[in-house]
């Protein structure tokens, strides 16, 4: 096994691929044994959290050994930094790659079911040994570069174990709202790893449509729609296997005593025809550049967007973003800008171009398009602000979730 040092001297940044509400996370360059890996870095003195919330995320993760699991090589504290390193999975996640090229879903039952399988492999090691993922979606699902899927971001995962004994459940509400279970909401009888598998259901449904059900709600409608409403199925007016659609159907049962097990589900007819790893890089992978060269392309159209005096779409859809893995909360698209003429804000990251020795002498017309420019950097900032609001929203739903069924009870 490689090992990798604990002081971030030995490591050569390259770009960043990520970041969550309270992390950013980056391709690196191992300067002792060349490997290139990924970091997640944590401030804790931007972003205060629990040690122990961090010792839950590694705890079970740094024990773990599945091809279908994001590899965990280590973690160190400098200064306020907490790094974690792992595997850096090239291609980026399901929600990244689908965003850039498959904005409608996949149109390849054989590329959704090797996806799910990759999962539910996942999923039955992690379940076998006690524990719950809590956060399965497509922003959570990566892809290497040979086509191989992996689940990461074990921020919010839960044991089942306590004292050494099995708990028969969970009542704690947490996740992304979109995914959630209804017995997660409720907390009437707790909830088990049986949670994961309606959240990859629903996961499901996106991979195949572009979007998980109620995602353009607000999150306390959508937390209302999970609990009032039958659960979510394939559009009917589509063409899918019945096979596909009996598949979502055994995950997305309200009582998690009728949802099939991640075990179950691994022999059920529609995973049958999942494909090999080399099915989706040679079909799916070769349809999209690299992670780095999405992102520049994506840079260049928000410039030609910016540059063309078009305003911002409404909220729930946004101009072109850069690729980006998520590994915690709900994903939230930053918005790049190819030709800053100041310093610009991307959430809690600043950069700043020097002006060239011609900009003196603008003409009137540039000087308009730069007021422009100005006042879309503005609303972007804006937009930002408020997806950081959101996430302190639902973290403040939870509480509020908490406190009315223990008033129930």
């Amino acid at each position: 096994m490689i090992n990798f040092p604990n002081s971030i001297s030995h490591y050569k940044f390259i770009e960043p691929i990520g970041r969550g509400s309270t992390s950013e996370v980056l391709s690196a360059i191992c300067l002792d044994n060349q490997n290139e890996i990924s970091i997640k870095k944590i401030d804790m003195e931007k972003y205060p959290i629990e040690l122990e919330f961090l010792r839950q995320e590694v705890s079970f993760w740094s024990s773990s050994a599945h091809p279908n699991v994001v590899g965990y090589y280590g973690s160190f504290v400098e200064g306020t930094v907490i790094y974690i390193l792992m595997e850096y999975c090239s291609a980026g996640s399901i929600y990244d790659i689908m965003r850039y090229g498959f904005p409608r879903g996949f149109n390849d039952e054989f590329i959704i079911a090797t996806i799910l399988k990759g999962v539910l492999n996942a999923l039955n090691y992690i379940h076998s040994n006690g524990q719950i993922h809590r956060d399965i979606k497509p922003g959570n699902i990566l892809l290497c570069a040979d086509g191989s899927v992996k689940i990461g971001d074990f921020g919010v995962a839960a044991s089942l174990f306590q004292d050494g004994q099995r708990q028969r459940a969970r009542y704690t509400v947490i996740g992304t709202p979109c995914y959630m279970a209804p017995e997660v909401l409720t907390e009437d009888h707790g909830y088990t790893e049986k949670a994961d598998i309606w959240s990859l259901g629903i996961t499901a449904i996106e991979l195949a449509t572009g979007e998980a059900p109620y995602s353009k709600l607000k999150p306390m409608e959508i937390m209302v729609k999970i609990l009032k409403s039958p659960p979510s199925k394939l559009p009917t007016n589509a063409p899918y296997s019945a096979e596909f659609r009996n598949f979502v159907e055994k995950c997305l049962q309200s009582d998690p005593m009728n949802r099939a097990t991640a075990e179950e589900l691994l022999r059920h007819p529609f995973i049958a025809k999942a494909k090999s790893d080399s099915y989706i890089s040679a079909t799916l992978l070769t349809k999209i550049p690299p992670i780095g060269e999405r992102l520049r392309t994506i840079e260049k159209q928000f410039s030609a967007f910016s540059m063309k005096e078009q305003t911002l779409p409404p909220q729930a859809e946004h101009p072109p973003s850069p690729m980006q893995w998520n590994f915690e909360g709900i994903e939230q698209p930053s918005h790049p800008h190819s030709e800053p003429t100041e310093s610009i804000t991307k959430g809690r990251f600043t950069i700043t171009k020097q002006p060239s020795s011609g900009q003196s002498n603008l003409s009137e017309a540039d000087k308009e398009n730069q007021q422009l420019k100005q006042t879309v950097r503005q609303l972007q900032q804006k937009v930002e602000s408020m997806e950081c609001e959101m996430d302190q929203m639902k973290d403040q739903i939870r509480l509020l979730t908490q406190l009315v069924q223990n008033i129930m009870k």
